[in-house]
């Protein structure tokens, strides 16, 4: 049955993830940590469909209030008809307005979301944060990314200018499971690992955060009671946790 093979690929690929990628979420986290310890600040994109994402870390229940999302007009999935935001990703000069728009500041730090890492977009995202100081942890599909080309002129994908790499292991294409009969392939992947990946470094980043000696603010959810009173002591508390690291 397709849906058991999908649960099953699901399975596999998220422990490929766990046995592979934690060097790399570690090293991310001590970024993350980093930057929060020089008052910075770490932003978060993602274009298409990775713009998902974004939604999934950002003041998110059971997160830190530590993340900050770049959202760009056009870039979204539900912006446009079928296909028009994946070719607005191909065209070049809308990730430095972007920039130009928010507060980004040398020594921030910028994590890119790509599962392709081809486009223009999240690669010039890239190189203007690193132009800018910043620096970058880009999560993508090397498999995928390295048995494509680049759609930006430097010929570079997102993988080649990152700072630090965190591999989703999505296979090409994305799609896991083959419909009989066809070559179509339906169970895309991406969505699902790279929320794995995220929360993992997330988590992490309390595991650091608690060998410091002291309790990481986490966010709880808006549908339990005193949510609110409870999430704005967190957002208190984590100021006052980042004037002590």
């Amino acid at each position: 049955m397709l849906m058991d093979e999908f649960f099953d690929q699901v399975s596999a690929y998220v422990q490929k993830v766990r046995n592979t990628q934690g060097p790399a979420i570690e090293a991310a986290a001590l970024l993350v940590l980093d930057t929060l310890k020089l008052g910075h600040r770490t932003f978060v994109f993602g274009s298409g469909h990775s713009n998902l994402l974004t939604e999934e870390i950002v003041l998110r229940a059971g997160e830190l209030p530590i993340f900050s999302p770049i959202f760009v007009a056009g870039l979204l999935p539900t912006d446009y008809p079928y296909h028009r935001g994946g070719l607005m990703e191909r065209i070049s000069g809308i990730a430095a307005a972007a920039l130009d728009s928010i507060p980004v500041e040398k020594r921030d730090t910028l994590i890119v979301i790509s599962t392709s890492g081809r486009n223009a977009v999240p690669v010039e995202m890239a190189l203007e944060a690193r132009q800018r100081g910043l620096r970058v942890i880009a999560l993508t599909s090397v498999e995928f990314s390295s048995q494509v080309t680049s759609r930006h002129q430097s010929g570079k994908r997102l993988y080649e200018l990152a700072d630090i790499v965190i591999d989703s292991c999505s296979p090409q294409g994305d799609a896991v499971v083959r419909i009989p009969g066809t070559h179509d392939k339906i169970g895309p992947l991406s969505t699902i690992l790279g929320g794995t990946i995220l929360h993992a470094l997330s988590c992490k980043i309390c595991d650091l955060i608690l060998d410091l000696g002291m309790t990481p603010p986490v966010l709880v959810s808006g549908n339990i009671d005193d949510a609110e009173e409870y999430d704005e002591k967190s957002v208190e508390s984590f100021k006052e946790f980042i004037r002590h690291l």
